[in-house]
């Protein structure tokens, strides 16, 4: 939830057989990323 508003997120897994997981959403043409984590992390096991 940003500024009232509540968004899709989106889950991006930048490498084929890698861990990293990056979490964004968009709002208009505006990408904000929310988290960006170079391992696999707990909370998406």
């Amino acid at each position: 939830m940003r500024g009232g508003q509540t968004f899709q997120r989106w889950q991006h897994k930048p490498t084929l057989k890698g861990t990293a997981r990056v979490w964004f959403y968009v709002d208009g043409s505006t990408v904000y990323l929310e988290q960006v984590h170079t391992a696999h992390p707990n909370e998406t096991k």
